[in-house]
């Protein structure tokens, strides 16, 4: 997956990569958030392997953290900001992220059930400076966690590949009409 994007980048480097209501970003400057980013991941200790939890709401910010964890190897955890704090907690009790990114504006809106753990903003990351950074070759391992209730309304981790996140992202895409033309 992130070798398509890379690729992408590559050919169309001023195409739009990613956009929410308030910020786009081309193919050239989506990687290089990603470096960034990914930089400052490894900077306070995720390694390949590693969990990081994202506390953001569906924005470029998401997207960029989510392949600078693929980046640099570690399994991504999205948290859905609106999820009550008893929720979280379990989520983050079970999962052990190495950190939890979140947006600069909800330090003062982080629920009690998290704030223990090590919390970073997005603009802290961008703070770091960026290296030379290839990413982690990503065929066959975990792409993300995703924490579904099942039956018993416990929160239970699922565990997605590389390949099956890859085709889902492939697949929605087509769906909206977002690849290139054949």
């Amino acid at each position: 997956m992130l070798q398509e994007v890379i690729r992408h980048a590559r050919e169309a480097p001023d195409k739009r990569a990613v956009a929410d209501l308030d910020r786009e970003l081309t193919y050239a400057a989506f990687i290089e958030e990603v470096v960034w980013a990914a930089s400052g991941l490894l900077q306070r200790g995720v390694h390949e392997g590693d969990r990081v939890a994202l506390f953001l709401t569906n924005s470029v910010d998401f997207v960029v953290a989510a392949f600078a964890s693929l980046w640099v190897g570690a399994v991504f955890v999205p948290l859905a900001t609106t999820d009550p704090p008893s929720r979280l907690s379990t989520i983050v009790s079970d999962c052990q992220p190495t950190l939890i990114l979140g947006h600069d504006e909800t330090d003062d809106d982080t629920p009690l059930a998290i704030k223990g753990f090590n919390i970073v903003a997005m603009s802290e990351l961008r703070q770091s400076p960026a290296s030379r950074l290839d990413p982690v070759s990503s065929r066959s391992r975990a792409a993300y966690m995703i924490y579904t209730s099942g039956t018993t309304g416990t929160p239970k981790g699922v565990i997605v590949g590389t390949r099956a996140f890859g085709a889902a992202v492939r697949s929605t895409a087509n769906i909206l009409g977002l690849l290139p033309r054949q």
